[in-house]
């Protein structure tokens, strides 16, 4: 990457991801050096913060501002790989969310348009998909911020395929509007009567909006089971919004959430455990796993996590293990994407699930 090459703190956090990354497998030795690396890019990080506090918006203000941008979407990413459970990777993606939109503004000249386009793409593939480990009232404020929404809705219908969000960019987008769909439920969740009209017409277009995508042409085979796999992740997501919504709810959309988790199964078991596709597909395995009801279903997924944890050594993966299993171990009702959140702050963690 260019910018590390020219920027002591971009190259100084590529090579604690890296350390950290190697450490996994590796044993103590290798953990303290990537600790070493870790708290030297987090010194520097403070320092940079700082001058750019007393920058006055020049180009090398313009530059500075690009590095810490970059920056913390490193640091998203490195949390992720160490298995961090103190939820440092929300506080990260606070500050990315904060200094994108400037980013995206003012350093056009510094930024090409491949790499503007991948440093949208990795923000909000990880905004997105870390909003399930927040607490309840987190997750109601969250919005992408307006520049990044509005980028990536272009790169999506401009049939962009990336390294994190393959061909199903459109799809992530939705995950807010679920979120904020269902805390309008839950703010007027009764007993007795089914959604408002106007809830009912927020669901079906979120359902059909999640129904018409497909993936683009040109896609390969593994990027389009993928995407299929997030797709079955997403109406789980909105289903369970509507089981959620009333005291009979679970029973009454059993069936539609059951077909959804099964089908997401079949997809999933058309990509080999621990492959490439892999690192991408935390999230939906997540929310799946999160559904099904069936033993052997569960194994199925464990020794999928399992396989993954091994081939791809990311420590966010075993922590997704550990959180699915004291849900699966729970006998509550309503066992769904958003009891994961509720296992979490009871067991006093938070896991990335990107």
């Amino acid at each position: 990457m260019p910018l590390a090459l020219s920027n002591h703190l971009v190259l100084n956090l590529l090579l604690a991801q890296s350390a950290v990354h190697q450490a996994i497998t590796a044993g103590t030795e290798s953990a303290v050096i990537a600790q070493r690396h870790y708290d030297k890019s987090l010194s520097l990080f403070r320092d940079a913060v700082h001058s750019h506090t007393v920058s006055d918006g020049n180009g090398d203000g313009n530059t500075l501002l690009l590095s810490l941008g970059v920056s913390t979407l490193i640091l998203c990413f490195t949390e992720a790989a160490k298995g961090d459970k103190h939820g440092a990777i929300l506080t990260h993606l606070a500050v990315a969310g904060t200094l994108l939109p400037i980013v995206l503004r003012r350093a056009t000249q510094q930024v090409s348009n491949a790499f503007r386009n991948f440093i949208i793409e990795y923000y909000v593939y990880t905004a997105t998909l870390s909003i399930i480990s927040m607490k309840p009232e987190a997750m109601e404020q969250f919005m992408l911020p307006t520049e990044a929404k509005d980028e990536a809705q272009r790169l999506s219908e401009s049939g962009y395929t990336g390294n994190l969000c393959g061909c199903w960019l459109k799809l992530l987008l939705l995950i807010p509007d679920i979120v904020q769909f269902n805390a309008t439920l839950q703010a007027g969740r009764n007993t007795d009567f089914g959604i408002s009209h106007d809830a009912f017409a927020k669901f079906a277009k979120l359902q059909a909006d999640i129904l018409s995508w497909s993936p683009y042409q040109g896609a390969s085979k593994d990027q389009v089971v993928s995407g299929r796999i997030y797709q079955q992740a997403l109406l789980l997501y909105l289903y369970t919004c509507l089981a959620r919504s009333t005291q009979h709810g679970q029973r009454i959309y059993a069936g539609i959430i059951t077909a959804a988790a099964q089908k997401g199964m079949s997809l999933l078991q058309q990509l080999s455990p621990g492959g490439r596709p892999d690192t991408t597909l935390c999230w939906p395995i997540a929310v799946i796993g999160s559904c099904i009801t069936y033993e052997v279903q569960q194994e199925i997924i464990r020794n999928r996590l399992v396989v993954m944890a091994d081939a791809l050594s990311f420590g966010n993966i075993e922590r997704i293990l550990s959180v699915l299993g004291l849900l699966w171990s729970s006998h509550e009702d309503g066992r769904d994407p958003w009891a994961l959140s509720r296992i979490m702050q009871e067991h006093n963690f938070v896991v990335a699930l990107c």
